[in-house]
């Protein structure tokens, strides 16, 4: 749940009990010492209960289920400046506009409110609101000093990232018309390549990273081959490396799609460094946000330059044309929300890791269940998503069920692109993709993720898979 204006939202929290299905009301906090002995019997599950801000986080708290208002414990906090409201009232607004409140799969990570509203006031006051203004190159700067790359290109989205850099495919190479991609991805990734021309080839992906690697890549490999294009899956670094070495055994190019990936690292460097061309979103869902939008990453000023064009409508000077283009302008107001966003992008993704690890522990042992796997020891993925793998698609089906019927939301995120009729419909080709993706489901995964929150979801699953 979240809240509008208070500290404190304090009121009724329905129970439902894992074993019986039965229902109770009570009434106390959510962090009261009562609640805590509750959680830790994993067999109850609240729709609704109390948040509050972090800086009251250290403060000592009642162990009753009083108001606030009514108790010398609640009272001590309410004199440190805490404002306390209730769940009835309509400043309080729940995950999923239910009354009971519920659980998000993501949450998006933002800044101080006071460091980006002090960019939209200059912003505001300069009247310059596109075209390449201070907050947008400030961002470009920023992204290129973090991820040690000489260029980066901001665009309003991921799409028209990955559009624009196939589109400075196209010029570079337009003798070669093909891509080889996963079929466990994101529809954006084939959407673009056949938006700009291409032919797509759908690979096979390793069923322990859920990437690419040279091992599958290769049998698809041959004299018309534009690009490989591996996707860091659910921000977990595939093995770039291999695979740009690959690519340029053949004369094809590495087209990274980086959308989930930025601040991950492989052999101690960013994800973003490695490619001839690497592209990241900056959507809603991602580490780092800007509400919408996408950057393009290269090594080569000659893709820099053409990406340049063709994000300008293919406008070079004095508005002639050289190329097709397309707007690829990111505006200010979202670059100044990722500007200020990315000196907390380590943060973001340090706590998200330490999630990720809590899940695994939690959920150690469960024989059915497995976990997405780094390739090697000097990865490090972003942890956008906590995929958990189960050993069929009707137990994925039954775990998505239990959690929805306690109000946490999960999702699959990638469908093999391969069965959908637009990409061709064809199934039974890949047979790792074929096995897993129908078994894949990311379960809450965001920065500020509570403990109990992750209790109760590995409780569920528990519950579920010993039925």
């Amino acid at each position: 749940m979240r809240h509008e204006g208070y500290d404190f939202v304090y009121g009724s929290t329905i129970v439902r009990s894992f074993e019986t299905g039965e229902e109770r009301v009570d009434y106390f906090p959510w962090r009261d010492e009562s609640t805590q002995r509750i959680f830790q019997t994993r067999n109850i599950t609240y729709h609704s209960s109390i948040c509050y801000a972090s800086e009251f986080r250290d403060l000592e708290y009642p162990t009753d289920g009083t108001v606030p208002a009514d108790y010398g414990l609640w009272l001590r906090i309410q004199a440190a400046g805490a404002r306390f409201g209730s769940l009835d009232d309509p400043q309080c607004v729940f995950y999923d506009d239910s009354t009971h409140g519920g659980v998000r799969v993501s949450v998006p990570s933002l800044p101080p409110l006071e460091e980006f509203e002090h960019s939209v006031k200059e912003i505001y006051q300069s009247k310059m609101v596109s075209n390449q203004g201070q907050y947008c190159r400030a961002f470009e700067k920023a992204v290129a000093e973090y991820l040690d790359v000489p260029h980066a290109i901001a665009a309003p989205s991921g799409d028209i990232a990955l559009m624009i850099a196939f589109q400075a495919l196209r010029i570079y190479s337009p003798e070669r018309r093909q891509i080889i991609l996963p079929s466990y991805t994101h529809p954006s990734t084939a959407n673009a390549a056949i938006w700009s021309g291409f032919e797509i080839v759908f690979c096979d992906i390793d069923p322990a990273s859920l990437c690419l690697t040279p091992a599958t890549v290769e049998p698809h490999l041959n004299p018309n081959t534009a690009a490989i294009m591996p996707v860091h899956a659910h921000g977990n670094p595939c093995d770039v490396e291999a695979l740009l070495e690959l690519a340029h055994q053949h004369g094809a190019l590495l087209v990274a799609d980086a959308a989930a990936a930025f601040g991950a690292k492989l052999n101690g460097r960013r994800i973003g460094s490695f490619g001839d061309l690497e592209v990241f979103s900056f959507s809603g869902t991602k580490v780092l946000t800007t509400g919408e939008g996408g950057m393009v990453c290269t090594p080569h000023k000659q893709f820099a330059d053409i990406i340049n064009v063709v994000g300008k409508y293919g406008i070079t000077t004095n508005y002639f044309r050289t190329s097709l283009g397309l707007n690829g302008k990111l505006a200010e107001i979202p670059a100044a929300l990722g500007i200020t966003g990315l000196p907390y992008v380590d943060e973001w993704i340090a706590d998200r890791r330490a999630s990720c690890r809590l899940y695994r522990e939690l959920l150690e042992g469960v024989a059915s269940l497995r976990f997405q796997e780094p390739i090697n020891s000097t990865s490090s993925e972003t942890a956008k998503d906590f995929p958990i793998i189960l050993s069929s698609p009707e137990e994925a089906k039954r775990v998505e069920d239990a959690l929805a019927a306690h109000r946490i939301q999960t999702r699959p995120y990638y469908r093999p692109l391969h069965r959908m009729p637009s990409y061709g419909g064809t199934a039974g080709r890949l047979e790792e993709t074929e096995k897993i993706s129908d078994c894949v489901l990311c379960v809450p995964c965001y920065s500020g993720l509570w403990r109990e929150v992750i209790d109760l979801v590995c409780g569920v699953i528990r519950a579920t898979i010993n039925l």
